[in-house]
């Protein structure tokens, strides 16, 4: 259910947190809510719920990655982000006024030193946004992918292979054991 939000736009941050969280807290609860008794060793479903909670948390990471790298390695200059508070965008409009002013002087003068940092500024953004977008299209493809590994398998093993003889280890150690007291 989490990769869901690999088709939610980038810019929808409560929309995938809370699917992303959500999932989580319901894996964990389900994990918790096994009735089985305590051992010492690990269990099959241990192994289940432990993979099913890391492809969950694997998928809160690559979105905070992915919306790190989107707003703010692929922030466009000028254009605002949704993280500016409004007193920080008038602490920027009051000192940096001249300065604005001589760049769009610049520009209107068809300035190519100002034109080439800008495109320059452009081209960097755009690059990364475009790295953001692909990390999600790929995780689209990687995440079920990996997961329909896993559970092939999963299941394999202890479908086929555990289920044949399952007998088999405990009387070697058994025997093992015997031969110890003898």
């Amino acid at each position: 259910v989490s990769w869901v939000s690999f088709w939610m736009d980038i810019e929808s941050v409560p929309g995938r947190i809370s699917l992303g969280v959500i999932t989580l807290l319901a894996v964990s609860n389900q994990a918790s809510g096994t009735n089985v008794p305590q051992t010492s060793y690990v269990k099959a479903i241990d192994i289940w719920m432990g993979t099913c909670t890391a492809f969950v948390f694997a998928a809160l990471v690559e979105f905070t990655f992915v919306n790190y790298t989107w707003r703010t390695r692929g922030k466009l200059p000028g254009i605002p982000t949704g993280l500016e508070t409004q007193e920080n965008l008038m602490r920027i409009q009051t000192n940096g006024e001249n300065h604005q002013d001589k760049t769009l002087l610049s520009l209107e003068m068809g300035s190519p030193s100002c034109e080439n940092r800008t495109s320059r500024l452009l081209h960097r953004a755009h690059r990364w946004r475009c790295m953001a977008v692909g990390i999600d299209e790929l995780s689209r493809a990687i995440f079920p992918l990996g997961f329909a590994v896993f559970n092939l398998s999963y299941w394999l093993y202890y479908l086929a292979i555990v289920q044949e003889d399952p007998t088999q280890g405990l009387s070697m150690d058994i025997h093992d054991d015997m031969s110890v007291m003898v």
